[in-house]
């Protein structure tokens, strides 16, 4: 594990010199993929909580459904996220910088998501 992130230090694109549209790209799609762990880990963290709160409810009697209403709300969500990425890149349509759009509209989405399945059960 240490040493595959290791590996991914020393070819980050991120670091490229003098970066060029195609670097860009490199740099935020190598971002996307450190956010999508981020965003795995957190939603694995929160579902099992939900479980948690789920039993713990259930051992009192009839409450709410904690993970059923987490993944309506994921779909929900992912749902929204596509949208709202594909609206973002009309900005630039017909050119060629909506792949760039797209990237970074993910990164901003997950990266709040991950913040808001984390904040959940705090």
């Amino acid at each position: 594990m240490v040493l595959s992130a290791l590996l991914l230090l020393a070819v980050n694109p991120c670091d490229a010199p003098n970066p060029g549209m195609a670097d860009m790209r490199a740099c935020t799609a190598f971002q996307l993929e450190a956010v999508d762990r981020e965003l795995s880990t957190s939603w694995q963290r929160a579902l099992g909580r939900a479980k948690i709160e789920d039993r713990l409810y259930r051992e009192r009697g009839p409450g709410p459904n904690w993970v059923v209403k987490l993944r309506a709300s994921q779909v929900a969500w992912q749902r929204y996220r596509e949208t709202q990425c594909a609206l973002e890149t009309l900005k630039m349509w017909p050119g060629n910088g909506t792949v760039g759009i797209e990237l970074h509209c993910r990164l901003d989405i997950d990266r709040a998501r991950a913040s808001e399945l984390n904040r959940l059960f705090q």
